[in-house]
């Protein structure tokens, strides 16, 4: 159970990077909030423009989130896996 509202709210968004299933396609950025429905989805040529757009997102909702009060965590970071 997490400590505080922050912690709480931390674990129910995720902004992830989804590696192309194949060669030809793109690179996914999605944003999904704590009912597991899509918010946000934009597709990307490079995993470099992926990632710098997922922590550009991030960034903005923390600080929309500090805005409301709720408080502010550190984005999390993507990788791709092998």
């Amino acid at each position: 159970m997490p400590d505080n509202e922050s912690e709480a709210h931390q674990q129910r968004y995720a902004f992830v990077v989804y590696d192309p299933p194949v060669p030809s396609l793109p690179w996914l950025v999605v944003c999904i909030g704590p009912d597991g429905k899509v918010h946000a989805v934009e597709a990307f040529a490079t995993l470099e423009d992926a990632q710098a757009k997922t922590s550009e997102c991030a960034e903005d909702f923390i600080r929309h989130v500090g805005k409301a009060g709720v408080g502010q965590f550190p984005p999390r970071t993507s990788r791709k896996l092998n």
